[in-house]
């Protein structure tokens, strides 16, 4: 599934319910067929977090990444990373174990 798929619902939805980040990946702009949907796709998620900090649930929560289908380290990398990230945050403010 194309990273384009990705929406500010979406993303928003995901936070409601709980999620404690939302890591978006895509290929590489210079990879993609699709460049135009990887650079809407940053939009939104770079115009979402003003409206996460404002909200409370902070901007470290949401990232986006790009990674070559060719870069299966990268992207286990890139998914502990975030993941150590949001352990150092602590669970999202809006965590129904809370």
């Amino acid at each position: 599934m194309c990273c384009c798929k990705v929406n500010e619902h979406s993303v928003l939805r995901s936070f409601a319910v709980g999620a404690d980040g939302v890591l978006v990946h895509g290929c590489l702009p210079e990879e993609c067929p699709y460049m135009k949907s990887n650079l809407c796709v940053r939009q939104r998620v770079m115009a979402l977090k003003p409206l996460l900090e404002a909200i409370g649930v902070g901007s470290e929560r949401l990232r986006i990444e790009w990674i070559s289908a060719s870069e299966d380290m990268s992207l286990a990398e890139r998914v502990k990373s975030f993941t150590q990230t949001l352990k150092q945050l602590g669970p999202s403010p809006f965590s129904r174990e809370c």
